[in-house]
């Protein structure tokens, strides 16, 4: 570690808040608006999945595949990433009965 610089990357304070796939019970899981949110919210440390696509781009997503979360579904492994790019990440997303972050652009 270089002179001067100091983190608490290995011993953080406690209690540890950990946003569980960028904090999903409030937006949709592991969106940019999730971790944005649990960003404002003074969450530092996030928890999130990667997966690979057919064209060898990096998505953050928990499952292996589409189906779940988005409006789309096929394994992440092989779609190409415009294909992924298309998917609604907010399509499924329900808070009591509604779906308030379809076509959000998630």
């Amino acid at each position: 570690m270089r002179a001067g610089l100091k983190t608490d990357f290995f011993e953080p304070p406690k209690p540890r808040a950990i946003a569980h796939r960028g904090g999903g019970g409030r937006l949709p899981e592991n969106t940019m608006e999730a971790f944005a949110n649990a960003y404002r919210l003074g969450i530092r440390y996030f928890e999130l999945d990667v997966h690979s696509s057919r064209d060898d781009v990096l998505v953050v997503c928990h499952d292996p595949d589409l189906t779940r979360t988005t409006d789309l579904s096929g394994a992440i492994r092989e779609l190409s990433y415009p294909e992924i790019a298309r998917a609604d990440a907010g399509y499924r997303f329900a808070v009591q009965e509604n779906f308030p972050c379809r076509d959000a652009g998630s």
